[in-house]
């Protein structure tokens, strides 16, 4: 019982951050770029650039991340993906030079982010609009540490238009 009223807890807060940072971010101009971070338990993991690009005119889009870790504890796998419509996921390979990549998909266990590393990954489309500038897209990246912990960090970044 104790342990569901904290997750229920937990939950409460994570809703009322993730509000809190889409009217921040939609309070904004719509051709701006920004980034509303929230952590849950990510000990040093820092989404450090985030960023969604549209050509509307070409139908194409990129979504570009830069993860950072400046805690003690190695990463083991981790994933990341931005909630556009399909939702884009974004795996990594083994080592900091495999970076996140789609084609990675599912993790790959090994060390990608390691204490003081930085991992970067992206992910182009083209086809039928699943992003719209000026919109804002959440973002979450899930992260396994070696131990056997888990974490979460969640942006929300505006589109913008290329």
């Amino acid at each position: 019982m104790k342990r569901s009223m904290i997750l229920a807890v937990a939950v409460v807060v994570i809703l009322v951050v993730a509000v809190g940072g889409y009217l921040a971010v939609s309070s904004m101009s719509k051709s701006s770029s920004s980034t509303q971070t929230t952590v849950s338990g990510a000990n040093g993991i820092e989404v450090i650039s985030d960023s969604l690009t549209v050509n509307a005119n070409a139908g194409t889009g990129l979504w570009s991340i830069s993860v950072e870790n400046t805690g003690t504890l190695s990463v083991s796998t981790m994933y990341a993906n931005i909630a556009t419509n399909p939702p884009l996921l974004l795996c990594s390979g083994n080592t900091p030079s495999a970076g996140l990549e789609y084609k990675n998909c599912p993790s790959t266990a090994g060390s990608p982010l390691p204490p003081n590393a930085i991992i970067n990954g992206s992910s182009s489309g083209t086809g039928a609009s699943s992003a719209t500038v000026g919109n804002s897209y959440a973002v979450s990246v899930h992260l396994t540490f070696t131990g056997g912990q888990t974490a979460w960090v969640n942006s929300t970044i505006i589109a913008t238009s290329s």
